[in-house]
Protein backbone atom coordinates (compact mmCIF):
# COMPACT_ATOMS: atom_id res chain seq x y z
CA UNK A 1 0.00 0.00 0.00
CA UNK A 2 1.38 3.39 -1.01
CA UNK A 3 1.37 6.13 1.61
CA UNK A 4 0.61 9.76 0.81
CA UNK A 5 3.30 12.39 1.33
CA UNK A 6 1.53 13.69 4.44
CA UNK A 7 1.25 10.19 5.97
CA UNK A 8 4.91 9.53 5.22
CA UNK A 9 6.00 12.67 7.04
CA UNK A 10 3.72 11.87 10.00
CA UNK A 11 5.21 8.37 10.17
CA UNK A 12 8.73 9.82 10.00
CA UNK A 13 8.02 12.20 12.88
CA UNK A 14 6.44 9.44 14.97
CA UNK A 15 9.44 7.12 14.57
CA UNK A 16 11.83 9.98 15.24
CA UNK A 17 10.01 10.81 18.47
CA UNK A 18 10.33 7.22 19.66
CA UNK A 19 14.06 7.22 19.00
CA UNK A 20 15.03 10.65 20.30
CA UNK A 21 12.14 11.71 22.50
CA UNK A 22 9.87 14.61 21.97
CA UNK A 23 9.84 18.22 23.12
CA UNK A 24 13.51 18.88 22.30
CA UNK A 25 14.55 21.02 19.29
CA UNK A 26 17.44 19.72 17.19
CA UNK A 27 20.66 21.79 16.85
CA UNK A 28 21.19 21.35 13.10
CA UNK A 29 19.80 24.78 12.24
CA UNK A 30 20.58 28.25 13.51
CA UNK A 31 16.97 28.48 14.68
CA UNK A 32 17.12 25.32 16.82
CA UNK A 33 18.56 24.71 20.25
CA UNK A 34 18.87 21.93 22.81
CA UNK A 35 17.16 24.08 25.43
CA UNK A 36 13.60 25.29 25.48
CA UNK A 37 13.09 28.86 24.21
CA UNK A 38 12.13 31.69 26.52
CA UNK A 39 8.79 33.09 25.42
CA UNK A 40 5.78 34.84 26.83
CA UNK A 41 2.07 35.06 25.99
CA UNK A 42 2.25 32.16 23.54
CA UNK A 43 -0.68 31.29 21.27
CA UNK A 44 -0.94 28.18 19.12
CA UNK A 45 -2.35 27.07 15.76
CA UNK A 46 -1.93 23.91 13.73
CA UNK A 47 -1.52 24.65 10.07
CA UNK A 48 -3.69 27.77 9.76
CA UNK A 49 -5.84 30.17 11.73
CA UNK A 50 -5.08 31.20 15.30
CA UNK A 51 -3.59 34.61 15.95
CA UNK A 52 -2.66 36.95 13.13
CA UNK A 53 1.06 36.18 13.34
CA UNK A 54 0.64 32.41 13.09
CA UNK A 55 -2.02 32.80 10.43
CA UNK A 56 0.16 35.01 8.25
CA UNK A 57 3.10 32.66 8.76
CA UNK A 58 1.07 29.72 7.42
CA UNK A 59 -0.40 31.85 4.64
CA UNK A 60 3.08 32.76 3.44
CA UNK A 61 4.00 29.07 3.60
CA UNK A 62 1.14 28.30 1.23
CA UNK A 63 2.31 31.08 -1.10
CA UNK A 64 5.72 29.48 -1.10
CA UNK A 65 4.19 26.17 -2.19
CA UNK A 66 2.67 27.89 -5.21
CA UNK A 67 5.96 29.66 -5.90
CA UNK A 68 7.92 26.39 -5.79
CA UNK A 69 5.47 24.81 -8.21
CA UNK A 70 6.33 27.53 -10.71
CA UNK A 71 10.01 27.98 -9.84
CA UNK A 72 11.33 24.92 -7.99
CA UNK A 73 14.58 24.79 -6.06
CA UNK A 74 16.70 21.69 -5.73
CA UNK A 75 16.62 21.13 -1.98
CA UNK A 76 12.86 21.02 -1.41
CA UNK A 77 9.82 20.29 -3.57
CA UNK A 78 6.45 22.00 -3.36
CA UNK A 79 4.89 18.70 -2.25
CA UNK A 80 7.36 18.27 0.62
CA UNK A 81 6.84 21.83 1.80
CA UNK A 82 3.05 21.46 1.60
CA UNK A 83 3.15 18.29 3.72
CA UNK A 84 5.36 20.01 6.32
CA UNK A 85 2.97 22.98 6.51
CA UNK A 86 -0.06 20.74 7.11
CA UNK A 87 1.78 18.69 9.71
CA UNK A 88 3.32 21.52 11.72
CA UNK A 89 1.88 23.46 14.64
CA UNK A 90 2.65 27.21 14.45
CA UNK A 91 2.94 29.32 17.58
CA UNK A 92 3.84 32.96 18.20
CA UNK A 93 5.23 34.86 21.17
CA UNK A 94 6.02 38.53 21.83
CA UNK A 95 9.71 37.73 21.64
CA UNK A 96 12.07 34.74 21.52
CA UNK A 97 15.54 34.27 22.91
CA UNK A 98 18.20 31.65 22.42
CA UNK A 99 21.21 31.69 24.70
CA UNK A 100 20.00 35.10 25.91
CA UNK A 101 20.06 36.53 22.41
CA UNK A 102 16.91 37.59 20.52
CA UNK A 103 16.02 35.41 17.55
CA UNK A 104 13.36 35.48 14.84
CA UNK A 105 12.08 31.92 15.15
CA UNK A 106 12.60 28.37 16.39
CA UNK A 107 11.64 25.02 14.94
CA UNK A 108 11.14 21.70 16.72
CA UNK A 109 11.06 18.90 14.10
CA UNK A 110 11.04 16.06 16.64
CA UNK A 111 7.96 17.10 18.53
CA UNK A 112 4.65 15.44 17.73
CA UNK A 113 3.27 17.31 15.98
CA UNK A 114 6.32 19.31 14.81
CA UNK A 115 6.30 22.91 16.00
CA UNK A 116 7.51 26.33 14.83
CA UNK A 117 7.64 29.40 17.05
CA UNK A 118 7.92 32.87 15.57
CA UNK A 119 8.83 36.11 17.34
CA UNK A 120 6.14 38.77 16.99
CA UNK A 121 8.66 41.57 17.49
CA UNK A 122 10.76 40.22 14.59
CA UNK A 123 7.67 39.74 12.45
CA UNK A 124 6.67 43.35 13.05
CA UNK A 125 10.18 44.48 12.17
CA UNK A 126 9.81 42.87 8.75
CA UNK A 127 6.70 44.90 7.96
CA UNK A 128 8.47 47.02 5.31
CA UNK A 129 10.68 44.17 4.09
CA UNK A 130 8.12 41.46 3.47
CA UNK A 131 10.59 39.31 1.55
CA UNK A 132 12.36 38.65 4.84
CA UNK A 133 9.17 37.03 6.11
CA UNK A 134 9.29 34.63 3.16
CA UNK A 135 12.92 33.80 3.87
CA UNK A 136 12.12 33.16 7.54
CA UNK A 137 9.09 30.99 6.78
CA UNK A 138 10.99 28.79 4.34
CA UNK A 139 13.96 28.70 6.72
CA UNK A 140 11.85 27.34 9.59
CA UNK A 141 9.99 24.79 7.45
CA UNK A 142 13.33 23.57 6.08
CA UNK A 143 14.26 22.89 9.69
CA UNK A 144 11.11 20.84 10.06
CA UNK A 145 12.24 18.88 6.99
CA UNK A 146 15.70 18.38 8.55
CA UNK A 147 17.36 20.51 5.85
CA UNK A 148 20.39 22.48 6.97
CA UNK A 149 19.62 26.14 6.27
CA UNK A 150 21.69 27.50 9.14
CA UNK A 151 22.96 30.49 7.14
CA UNK A 152 19.83 30.87 5.00
CA UNK A 153 21.86 29.38 2.15
CA UNK A 154 18.79 27.57 0.78
CA UNK A 155 15.95 29.97 1.63
CA UNK A 156 17.76 32.91 0.04
CA UNK A 157 17.61 31.12 -3.29
CA UNK A 158 14.10 32.50 -3.50
CA UNK A 159 15.85 35.73 -4.52
CA UNK A 160 16.30 34.56 -8.10
CA UNK A 161 16.76 38.04 -9.52
CA UNK A 162 19.12 39.01 -6.70
CA UNK A 163 16.89 41.97 -5.97
CA UNK A 164 16.14 41.35 -2.28
CA UNK A 165 19.77 41.74 -1.30
CA UNK A 166 20.15 45.16 -2.96
CA UNK A 167 20.19 48.47 -1.13
CA UNK A 168 16.69 48.95 0.31
CA UNK A 169 15.87 52.05 -1.75
CA UNK A 170 17.01 50.36 -4.96
CA UNK A 171 15.05 47.20 -4.16
CA UNK A 172 11.91 49.20 -3.44
CA UNK A 173 12.23 51.13 -6.71
CA UNK A 174 12.56 47.89 -8.70
CA UNK A 175 9.60 46.35 -6.86
CA UNK A 176 7.45 49.40 -7.60
CA UNK A 177 8.44 49.37 -11.25
CA UNK A 178 7.61 45.66 -11.69
CA UNK A 179 4.71 45.58 -9.20
CA UNK A 180 6.22 42.48 -7.58
CA UNK A 181 7.89 41.64 -4.31
CA UNK A 182 11.58 40.97 -4.78
CA UNK A 183 11.33 37.25 -3.94
CA UNK A 184 9.03 36.84 -6.95
CA UNK A 185 11.30 38.68 -9.38
CA UNK A 186 13.36 36.54 -11.74
CA UNK A 187 16.31 37.80 -13.75
CA UNK A 188 14.21 37.75 -16.91
CA UNK A 189 11.71 40.16 -15.27
CA UNK A 190 14.39 42.82 -14.94
CA UNK A 191 14.41 43.41 -18.69
CA UNK A 192 11.12 45.28 -18.25
CA UNK A 193 12.68 47.88 -15.95
CA UNK A 194 13.14 51.00 -18.11
CA UNK A 195 13.33 53.77 -15.52
CA UNK A 196 14.30 54.07 -11.85
CA UNK A 197 13.64 57.25 -9.88
CA UNK A 198 15.54 57.02 -6.57
CA UNK A 199 16.12 60.71 -5.86
CA UNK A 200 15.74 62.21 -2.38
CA UNK A 201 16.03 58.85 -0.63
CA UNK A 202 18.80 59.62 1.89
CA UNK A 203 21.09 57.03 0.27
CA UNK A 204 24.57 57.22 1.75
CA UNK A 205 26.11 54.28 -0.12
CA UNK A 206 25.32 51.79 -2.88
CA UNK A 207 26.42 48.20 -3.46
CA UNK A 208 28.36 47.12 -6.53
CA UNK A 209 25.53 44.77 -7.60
CA UNK A 210 22.62 47.18 -7.06
CA UNK A 211 22.00 47.56 -10.81
CA UNK A 212 23.04 44.14 -12.12
CA UNK A 213 20.90 42.56 -14.87
CA UNK A 214 19.15 45.88 -15.64
CA UNK A 215 20.15 45.63 -19.28
CA UNK A 216 17.13 47.62 -20.51
CA UNK A 217 17.32 50.50 -18.03
CA UNK A 218 17.25 53.84 -19.86
CA UNK A 219 16.87 56.42 -17.10
CA UNK A 220 18.40 56.41 -13.61
CA UNK A 221 17.93 59.28 -11.16
CA UNK A 222 20.12 59.18 -8.02
CA UNK A 223 20.11 62.92 -7.42
CA UNK A 224 19.64 64.64 -4.04
CA UNK A 225 21.05 61.84 -1.91
CA UNK A 226 24.15 61.63 0.30
CA UNK A 227 26.37 59.48 -1.91
CA UNK A 228 30.04 59.96 -1.05
CA UNK A 229 31.49 57.44 -3.50
CA UNK A 230 30.39 54.89 -6.09
CA UNK A 231 31.75 51.39 -6.73
CA UNK A 232 33.62 51.53 -10.03
CA UNK A 233 31.64 48.64 -11.55
CA UNK A 234 28.18 49.69 -10.36
CA UNK A 235 26.96 50.67 -13.86
CA UNK A 236 28.58 47.76 -15.73
CA UNK A 237 25.26 46.18 -16.86
CA UNK A 238 23.52 49.38 -17.94
CA UNK A 239 24.13 48.96 -21.65
CA UNK A 240 20.94 50.86 -22.61
CA UNK A 241 21.27 53.76 -20.17
CA UNK A 242 20.61 57.15 -21.78
CA UNK A 243 20.12 59.49 -18.82
CA UNK A 244 22.02 59.42 -15.52
CA UNK A 245 21.55 61.97 -12.75
CA UNK A 246 24.07 62.07 -9.91
CA UNK A 247 23.72 65.76 -9.08
CA UNK A 248 23.38 67.14 -5.56
CA UNK A 249 25.28 64.40 -3.75
CA UNK A 250 28.52 64.35 -1.77
CA UNK A 251 30.79 62.75 -4.37
CA UNK A 252 34.39 63.89 -4.04
CA UNK A 253 36.00 61.59 -6.60
CA UNK A 254 34.90 59.73 -9.73
CA UNK A 255 36.69 56.54 -10.73
CA UNK A 256 38.05 56.72 -14.27
CA UNK A 257 36.25 53.45 -15.14
CA UNK A 258 32.86 54.41 -13.65
CA UNK A 259 31.23 55.32 -16.98
CA UNK A 260 32.92 52.69 -19.15
CA UNK A 261 30.49 50.67 -21.22
CA UNK A 262 27.69 53.27 -21.12
CA UNK A 263 27.62 53.33 -24.89
CA UNK A 264 24.13 54.84 -25.13
CA UNK A 265 24.52 57.61 -22.53
CA UNK A 266 23.29 60.98 -23.75
CA UNK A 267 22.82 62.93 -20.52
CA UNK A 268 25.00 62.96 -17.40
CA UNK A 269 24.55 65.41 -14.51
CA UNK A 270 27.30 65.69 -11.88
CA UNK A 271 26.59 69.19 -10.60
CA UNK A 272 26.45 70.13 -6.92
CA UNK A 273 29.13 67.62 -5.93
CA UNK A 274 32.39 68.60 -4.18
CA UNK A 275 34.54 67.12 -6.96
CA UNK A 276 37.84 68.98 -7.24
CA UNK A 277 39.40 67.02 -10.08
CA UNK A 278 38.75 64.22 -12.56
CA UNK A 279 40.98 61.28 -13.36
CA UNK A 280 42.53 60.70 -16.75
CA UNK A 281 40.02 59.45 -19.33
CA UNK A 282 36.98 59.80 -17.07
CA UNK A 283 34.58 60.62 -19.93
CA UNK A 284 36.52 59.05 -22.78
CA UNK A 285 34.44 56.69 -24.86
CA UNK A 286 31.05 58.18 -24.01
CA UNK A 287 29.44 58.54 -27.44
CA UNK A 288 27.49 61.36 -29.03
CA UNK A 289 27.95 64.01 -26.34
CA UNK A 290 27.01 67.41 -27.85
CA UNK A 291 27.54 69.69 -24.82
CA UNK A 292 29.80 69.87 -21.77
CA UNK A 293 29.64 72.41 -18.96
CA UNK A 294 27.23 74.13 -16.64
CA UNK A 295 25.01 76.91 -18.01
CA UNK A 296 24.49 78.19 -14.47
CA UNK A 297 28.10 79.42 -14.41
CA UNK A 298 28.62 80.80 -17.87
CA UNK A 299 26.46 82.18 -20.62
CA UNK A 300 28.23 80.50 -23.53
CA UNK A 301 25.81 77.60 -23.14
CA UNK A 302 22.79 79.80 -23.28
CA UNK A 303 20.13 77.34 -22.18
CA UNK A 304 20.04 73.97 -20.40
CA UNK A 305 20.76 71.17 -22.83
CA UNK A 306 18.75 68.00 -23.22
CA UNK A 307 21.86 66.02 -24.08
CA UNK A 308 25.35 66.42 -22.69
CA UNK A 309 27.49 66.37 -19.56
CA UNK A 310 26.74 68.77 -16.73
CA UNK A 311 29.97 69.23 -14.76
CA UNK A 312 30.50 70.50 -11.20
CA UNK A 313 32.72 73.42 -12.18
CA UNK A 314 32.85 75.16 -8.80
CA UNK A 315 36.11 73.47 -7.74
CA UNK A 316 37.64 72.05 -10.93
CA UNK A 317 41.02 73.69 -11.62
CA UNK A 318 42.82 70.91 -13.56
CA UNK A 319 42.09 69.05 -16.81
CA UNK A 320 43.83 65.64 -17.07
CA UNK A 321 44.77 63.80 -20.26
CA UNK A 322 42.11 62.26 -22.50
CA UNK A 323 39.24 63.62 -20.43
CA UNK A 324 36.83 63.70 -23.41
CA UNK A 325 38.64 61.49 -25.89
CA UNK A 326 36.29 60.12 -28.57
CA UNK A 327 33.22 61.24 -26.61
CA UNK A 328 32.26 64.54 -28.27
CA UNK A 329 30.38 64.81 -31.54
CA UNK A 330 31.37 67.26 -34.26
CA UNK A 331 29.81 70.63 -33.50
CA UNK A 332 29.86 70.09 -29.73
CA UNK A 333 29.89 72.96 -27.23
CA UNK A 334 32.39 72.77 -24.36
CA UNK A 335 32.17 75.35 -21.58
CA UNK A 336 34.75 74.93 -18.81
CA UNK A 337 34.34 78.32 -17.14
CA UNK A 338 33.47 77.78 -13.51
CA UNK A 339 33.70 79.55 -10.19
CA UNK A 340 37.47 79.09 -10.23
CA UNK A 341 39.70 79.40 -13.32
CA UNK A 342 41.65 76.42 -14.61
CA UNK A 343 45.21 76.53 -13.33
CA UNK A 344 46.55 73.43 -15.07
CA UNK A 345 45.75 71.64 -18.36
CA UNK A 346 47.52 68.47 -19.43
CA UNK A 347 49.11 68.56 -22.89
CA UNK A 348 46.74 65.76 -24.01
CA UNK A 349 43.59 67.07 -22.32
CA UNK A 350 41.85 67.60 -25.69
CA UNK A 351 43.32 64.63 -27.52
CA UNK A 352 40.72 63.02 -29.75
CA UNK A 353 38.43 66.09 -29.65
CA UNK A 354 37.68 67.35 -33.17
CA UNK A 355 35.61 70.08 -34.81
CA UNK A 356 34.08 71.82 -31.81
CA UNK A 357 31.53 74.52 -32.41
CA UNK A 358 32.44 76.47 -29.32
CA UNK A 359 35.08 76.16 -26.57
CA UNK A 360 35.02 78.42 -23.52
CA UNK A 361 37.84 78.45 -20.97
CA UNK A 362 38.56 80.48 -17.86
CA UNK A 363 42.32 80.33 -17.29
CA UNK A 364 44.79 81.35 -14.64
CA UNK A 365 48.19 81.44 -16.34
CA UNK A 366 50.16 82.74 -13.38
CA UNK A 367 51.34 79.28 -12.28
CA UNK A 368 52.42 78.16 -15.77
CA UNK A 369 50.35 75.00 -15.23
CA UNK A 370 48.64 75.23 -18.60
CA UNK A 371 50.77 73.23 -20.99
CA UNK A 372 51.71 75.28 -24.05
CA UNK A 373 50.78 72.31 -26.27
CA UNK A 374 47.41 71.76 -24.60
CA UNK A 375 45.52 72.82 -27.74
CA UNK A 376 47.92 71.55 -30.39
CA UNK A 377 45.83 68.39 -30.94
CA UNK A 378 42.50 70.17 -30.90
CA UNK A 379 40.77 70.23 -34.26
CA UNK A 380 39.12 73.25 -35.82
CA UNK A 381 37.03 75.31 -33.40
CA UNK A 382 34.47 77.72 -34.80
CA UNK A 383 34.55 79.97 -31.76
CA UNK A 384 36.88 80.09 -28.78
CA UNK A 385 36.26 82.23 -25.71
CA UNK A 386 39.08 82.91 -23.25
CA UNK A 387 38.69 84.58 -19.89
CA UNK A 388 42.28 84.93 -18.70
CA UNK A 389 43.03 85.83 -15.11
CA UNK A 390 46.40 86.58 -13.51
CA UNK A 391 48.47 86.45 -16.70
CA UNK A 392 52.25 86.50 -16.63
CA UNK A 393 54.78 87.67 -19.27
CA UNK A 394 56.13 84.10 -19.58
CA UNK A 395 52.72 82.81 -20.57
CA UNK A 396 52.71 84.42 -24.01
CA UNK A 397 54.09 81.18 -25.45
CA UNK A 398 50.73 79.63 -24.56
CA UNK A 399 49.10 81.34 -27.54
CA UNK A 400 51.58 80.12 -30.13
CA UNK A 401 49.98 76.70 -30.43
CA UNK A 402 46.35 77.66 -30.73
CA UNK A 403 44.55 75.74 -33.45
CA UNK A 404 42.93 77.71 -36.21
CA UNK A 405 39.73 79.29 -34.96
CA UNK A 406 37.19 81.33 -36.85
CA UNK A 407 36.47 83.59 -33.91
CA UNK A 408 38.56 84.19 -30.80
CA UNK A 409 36.91 86.05 -27.93
CA UNK A 410 39.33 87.33 -25.28
CA UNK A 411 38.82 89.29 -22.12
CA UNK A 412 41.44 91.86 -23.13
CA UNK A 413 41.47 93.78 -19.84
CA UNK A 414 43.35 90.92 -18.17
CA UNK A 415 45.82 90.81 -21.06
CA UNK A 416 46.98 94.45 -20.80
CA UNK A 417 49.74 93.46 -18.39
CA UNK A 418 51.51 91.57 -21.17
CA UNK A 419 54.57 93.53 -22.31
CA UNK A 420 54.39 91.71 -25.66
CA UNK A 421 50.70 91.60 -26.32
CA UNK A 422 51.39 91.27 -30.03
CA UNK A 423 52.40 87.64 -29.44
CA UNK A 424 48.71 86.85 -29.62
CA UNK A 425 49.10 87.32 -33.37
CA UNK A 426 50.46 83.78 -33.48
CA UNK A 427 47.01 82.40 -32.69
CA UNK A 428 45.89 82.71 -36.31
CA UNK A 429 42.48 84.01 -35.27
CA UNK A 430 40.52 85.75 -37.99
CA UNK A 431 38.42 87.85 -35.66
CA UNK A 432 39.04 89.14 -32.14
CA UNK A 433 36.05 90.30 -30.14
CA UNK A 434 36.20 92.46 -27.01
CA UNK A 435 33.29 93.37 -24.81
CA UNK A 436 33.25 97.18 -24.55
CA UNK A 437 30.66 97.18 -21.80
CA UNK A 438 32.51 94.91 -19.42
CA UNK A 439 35.42 97.22 -18.57
CA UNK A 440 36.27 100.91 -18.79
CA UNK A 441 39.61 101.37 -20.55
CA UNK A 442 41.78 104.40 -19.87
CA UNK A 443 43.61 106.24 -22.64
CA UNK A 444 46.84 104.28 -22.19
CA UNK A 445 44.98 100.98 -22.36
CA UNK A 446 43.11 102.11 -25.45
CA UNK A 447 46.40 102.96 -27.14
CA UNK A 448 47.79 99.52 -26.32
CA UNK A 449 44.64 97.86 -27.60
CA UNK A 450 44.86 99.86 -30.81
CA UNK A 451 48.48 98.77 -31.39
CA UNK A 452 47.49 95.19 -30.76
CA UNK A 453 44.50 95.28 -33.09
CA UNK A 454 46.60 96.44 -36.01
CA UNK A 455 47.79 92.86 -36.31
CA UNK A 456 44.29 91.61 -37.12
CA UNK A 457 41.92 92.12 -39.98
CA UNK A 458 38.79 93.19 -38.16
CA UNK A 459 37.02 94.12 -41.38
CA UNK A 460 35.49 97.16 -39.77
CA UNK A 461 33.77 95.10 -37.09
CA UNK A 462 33.82 95.35 -33.34
CA UNK A 463 37.62 95.40 -32.93
CA UNK A 464 38.27 98.92 -34.17
CA UNK A 465 35.26 100.35 -32.40
CA UNK A 466 36.51 99.25 -28.99
CA UNK A 467 39.96 100.78 -29.35
CA UNK A 468 38.81 104.37 -29.87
Amino acid sequence: MRLSSQRKIWLFYFLASLLSGCGHPTPTSSSRDKTAPQAGGSSTDLGSGGDDYAGEFVEIGNELVELLLQQPILEVTAQELNAAIKATKVTSAPHLELNRKPIDGLNFPNRVPPQIQVSRSSWDRFKLTRHKKFFLVLHEYLGILHQDDSNYQISRRLDRGRVCSRTDQVRQAIEEELKKSCHRIAIDDLRFVKKLDIKQNSIGALRADDFTYLYSLRELDLSQNQLKQLPKSIFRDLFSLRRLRLDDNELKTIDSHLFRGLDQLQYLDLRENPISRFEEGTFSGLPSIPSVGDPNWNGSIRSPFAQGIYLPLSKITFLPADLFRHSLVAGAIVDLCGEKPLRAINSHAFRGVKNLKRLSLCLDLSSNGVDENAFSELGTVEEMTLDILSPSPEATRFFRNFPEVRQLNIDLSSMLSYPQLEDLNASGARLIYFDPNRYQYNSEEKAQIKRFLTHYDCAGTSCTDYSR
